[in-house]
C-alpha cells in the first residue's frame, strides 16, 4: 500500500518518481509515506494522504521535508557513477590486450558461426533432401540469436569508428537522432 499512496504523494514531489521502478522504490516509498505521516500527525497512510490532498499548506512541508530525502537520494546516486566511471577510466587506460582486441574477435567468430552454419545447413539439405523445410524452419528458429548477435556487432563497429575518429582529433559524425535535436536545439534558443 506504501507505493501507492507515495505515488499519489509523488504528485507533490514529482522528483521522487525518479526512484520509482527500480531496485529502491519501496524504500523510496516508504520514505514519502513515513515524511508524509510525520508532517500530518497521522500513521494512517490513507488518511496521510488525503489530509496532505485537501491541504496547500501541508503539500508545501511534505515539499519541504523531502528536500533532504531527494538531496541524499542523488549524492548516493553520483556516488555510484564516481565508482563506475573510476572502474571505467582505470579499464580504459588497462595495457590489456583484449581491450582491444575483444570487437574484431567478436567479429571474427560470428563470420565463421555464420559461414559454418550455411554450410552445414547447404550440407544437410544436399545429403536429406526430403528434410529440407523442417531444416530451413530450424534455421529460421535462430534468427533472433542472430538478431542479437548481428546488433552487437554492428554496435561494435559504430563504436570502433568514433574510437578512431576520436583519437584522430575529429569529432565523431552526428547520428540522425542527434542532428534532429542539435537543429531543433538551435532553433528554439536561437
Amino acid at each position: 500500500m506504501s507505493i501507492t499512496v507515495a505515488i499519489a504523494l509523488a504528485k507533490f514531489v514529482p522528483d521522487v518518481l525518479r526512484w520509482f521502478g527500480g531496485d529502491d522504490e519501496a524504500d523510496m516509498a516508504q520514505k514519502v509515506v513515513d515524511v508524509a505521516s510525520v508532517i500530518t500527525g497521522e500513521s494512517d497512510q490513507q488518511v496521510a494522504l488525503d489530509r496532505i490532498e485537501n491541504d496547500p499548506e501541508l503539500q508545501l512541508k511534505l515539499t519541504q521535508a523531502m528536500q533532504p530525502v531527494i538531496i541524499a537520494q542523488y549524492q548516493e546516486e553520483s556516488k555510484q557513477l564516481e565508482t563506475i566511471n573510476a572502474t571505467m577510466r582505470v579499464e580504459v587506460q588497462s595495457d590489456d590486450k583484449f581491450k582491444s582486441y575483444w570487437r574484431p574477435t567478436f567479429g571474427y567468430i560470428m563470420a565463421f558461426s555464420w559461414g559454418a552454419m550455411m554450410f552445414a545447413i547447404i550440407y544437410a539439405i544436399i545429403k536429406t533432401p526430403k528434410e529440407a523445410s523442417l531444416i530451413i524452419n530450424s534455421f529460421s528458429a535462430l534468427g533472433m540469436m542472430w538478431s542479437v548477435g548481428l546488433g552487437v556487432l554492428g554496435i561494435q563497429i559504430s563504436a570502433r569508428s568514433k574510437d578512431k575518429q576520436a583519437v584522430n582529433g575529429n569529432a565523431p559524425a552526428l547520428g540522425i537522432v542527434s542532428a534532429l535535436a542539435h537543429r531543433i536545439k538551435g532553433k528554439v534558443s536561437g
